[in-house]
């Protein structure tokens, strides 16, 4: 899943790969460990997005007014 915004996932696919039925297509554990490994590091990134943006929002939402900030001096002659 990929964090598009704080409230919209958009799903991807990663890869397709056949879980083995027998010792005879052991030789498949390489491709079905990789994918495993990939989905984990899309999983963690994610879940890393996710933090930021709650961390975002809530330093949004606890942060005092700013002072009204000045737009040039006013100088009376």
């Amino acid at each position: 899943m990929d964090l598009k915004s704080p409230q919209l996932y958009a799903m991807i696919r990663t890869s397709k790969v056949s879980l083995f039925r027998s010792l005879d297509e052991i030789y498949s554990l390489p491709r079905v460990i990789s994918c495993i490994v990939q989905l984990k590091n899309i999983a963690l990134e994610t879940v890393i997005k996710t933090e930021s943006s709650i961390v975002n929002a809530l330093d949004r939402s606890t942060k005092s007014p700013l002072a009204p900030q000045r737009h040039g001096s006013l100088r009376i002659v």
